[in-house]
């Protein structure tokens, strides 16, 4: 073969684009990669959100109702060791023990025994500034007025 002795023509955009790849690859291989830190939760701040289960009780003279307040921060966390109190509104109704502290979960466990005098009552349970009530209702009377 003879050869005219010319340079063969190089195709600069192939070329051009394995440059840019390759520098790429060795800018990103060089780079520092960190885990970024988690952030951990933080501590509840204190009582913003306190629940009572169930919303109302029957009683009777002598029967006895188990009701669960649970006390939560504003993110609705619990919040352990929360001394939360009780009041009946009439204590002809119903006594209840007059606070408890919560557990780990964020629940009080509360006791309501019946006396059955008047028909109707209401429990408020408070722990620092928020609170809430459930109803009591004597036996034969229902929370809507009606006799059963």
């Amino acid at each position: 073969m003879k050869s005219s002795g010319m340079i063969a023509p190089v195709n600069f955009g192939v070329l051009t684009r394995c440059l840019l790849f390759f520098s790429l690859v060795f800018v990103f291989s060089c780079a520092e990669y960190y885990n970024v830190p988690r952030e951990e939760p933080l501590p509840a701040t204190g009582p913003a959100i306190i629940e009572a289960s169930p919303w109302a009780v029957v009683v009777g003279s002598g029967t006895t109702h188990i009701v669960f307040v649970k006390v939560m921060d504003r993110d609705k966390r619990p919040i352990p060791n929360q001394r939360v109190s009780a009041r009946v509104e009439d204590p002809s109704v119903a006594i209840i023990d007059e606070g408890a502290l919560t557990d780990e979960k964020g629940l009080a466990r509360f006791t309501v025994t019946g006396i059955g005098m008047p028909w109707y009552s209401e429990i408020m349970f408070s722990t620092d500034s928020v609170s809430t009530k459930i109803y009591v209702w004597k036996y034969g009377y229902s929370p809507f007025g009606h006799r059963y």
